[in-house]
């Protein structure tokens, strides 16, 4: 496959970063993906529902698609747009498994989330986090006090 010009490896990022997002969102019009904090460039790409429909926005033959799609960098260059996209959820999605965290103790999200999106691993002292957190939560509730602050 030839992608000598910058036009076809911006195409290509495209394809990438649109495979990259979820479906479930496909079906959302602009305003709600605003709400949800999705930058105007991937509202655009979320507009894109089949890849005819992408082929024609860019200008891109079948057989360039077909090509992309065995692309060895194709896996990789998703996977980097798929926490890039997800990365400016973050905010919504600590406040939420925080209420949950209130609610019901559940540390072990949080830190699948900050392990898998923020990429903040530590795996010497992720069994003693998760204790950590229990510990607090438990005393928490006993003591009938849900104050951020002293988390």
């Amino acid at each position: 496959m030839e992608m000598s010009d910058s036009k076809t490896w911006a195409a290509f990022d495209a394809y990438c970063e649109w495979l990259s997002l979820p479906r479930h969102y496909a079906n959302f019009n602009a305003e709600q993906l605003e709400e949800k904090g999705f930058p105007s460039h991937l509202i655009d790409l979320l507009s894109i529902k089949t890849k005819k429909e992408f082929r024609e926005k860019f200008c891109i033959g079948d057989e360039m698609l077909r090509d992309w799609d065995k692309h060895p960098e194709l896996q990789k260059r998703i996977k980097a747009n798929w926490k890039k996209w997800c990365k400016h959820l973050t905010p919504g999605v600590m406040s939420k498994f925080y209420e949950m965290l209130m609610k019901e103790g559940d540390a072990a999200r949080i830190k699948v989330w900050m392990e898998h999106v923020e990429e903040e691993s530590k795996p010497d002292n992720s069994v003693n986090l998760n204790i950590g957190f229990e510990n607090i939560l438990k005393s928490m509730k006993q003591d009938g006090d849900f104050n951020a602050k002293q988390i």
